[in-house]
């Protein structure tokens, strides 16, 4: 089961009524406030809010023009405006912990659509379907086909997905949307943690060893949050890395020369030989290591 994000009531439109996928209703305006109180019920969550690109603990003035809305400040009081509470995209899918959006619908005609998508690029390979009140120019609709000039479909849904394999601490909100959208494999390791660096980066391969799978991903940390989008094919001797993360990705053939080069006593324990304090600083001599042995392109999530 997905989730559906709706952001703005188009009245007599019941958004339950054709799916069992979670539904989260978004609508600032004050016009469908009570539309949105008499029918909570039917959807899993509700929200009387703006959608900014950021979020802001101040209010956001509203402004009606014809039947589009702006949020930039408007020379006119002839203008319909009204004050309006914020939220984000990034903060309703951290909210909600969501893994998977299998529609996200705009139907408000507002001048900030372009920045509310960007704001959720990382998040984009997440998203099945996006809906706009009309046509839009963002970087990450590359990764989509355009049904029409307002409709756009990941192409990863008509795709073939690589194999994956993930080692994780435990099972979690990253893991998850590993299998639901990925379909990986998902192993889990316990170990001391107090051990140096590169065995914690072996102990966690050690798993893979015995499996083919198309792309080998670790995490060392335990992460509550959404996985990142998974670049396939990647050549060999090329690695994904997040520092901040602590979390690798590669081909099958990469991670496993990877655990082959921590293993030989000959290669990485020659390479920290004479390094201090290795217990503290072996995470920095492995991510030195790294980009000496391979190429590597670090990501963010």
């Amino acid at each position: 089961m997905g989730v559906r994000i709706i952001y703005g009531v188009v009245p007599g439109v019941n958004y339950k009524a054709d799916t069992s996928d979670y539904v989260i209703l978004i609508d600032p305006r004050k016009q469908y406030t009570d539309y949105i109180k008499y029918n909570k019920h039917i959807y899993d969550a509700c929200s009387i809010k703006l959608l900014m690109p950021q979020n802001s603990v101040e209010q956001i003035l509203l402004y009606k023009i014809a039947e589009a809305y702006k949020t930039v400040t408007v020379k006119d009081d002839t203008v319909s405006k009204e004050l309006c509470f914020v939220t984000t995209l990034e903060s309703i899918i951290k909210q909600y912990k969501i893994v998977s959006i299998s529609r996200l619908e705009i139907n408000m005609d507002i001048d900030n659509i372009v920045e509310i998508l960007e704001s959720i690029e990382k998040y984009s390979h997440i998203i099945s379907l996006i809906i706009t009140p009309r046509p839009i120019n963002v970087s990450f609709l590359s990764h989509f086909d355009i049904v029409s000039s307002t409709m756009y479909v990941n192409k990863n849904i008509n795709e073939q997905l690589p194999t994956i394999e993930f080692v994780s601490l435990s099972l979690n909100t990253m893991t998850t949307t590993l299998q639901q959208y990925y379909k990986a494999n998902i192993v889990t390791v316990n170990f001391i943690e107090k051990i140096v660096f590169h065995e914690c980066i072996m102990k966690m391969l050690e798993p893979t060893l015995k499996h083919a799978f198309d792309i080998i991903g670790i995490s060392v940390k335990d992460m509550d949050c959404v996985a990142p989008k998974i670049y396939y094919p990647i050549s060999p001797n090329l690695i994904y890395i997040n520092k901040t993360n602590d979390i690798l990705y590669a081909c099958q053939k990469t991670m496993h020369m990877l655990y082959n080069k921590l293993h030989d006593t000959e290669d990485y324990l020659l390479f920290i030989k004479n390094k201090p304090l290795q217990k503290i600083y072996g995470r920095k001599y492995f991510y030195e290591y790294l980009y000496q042995q391979f190429d590597i392109i670090e990501f963010t999530i």
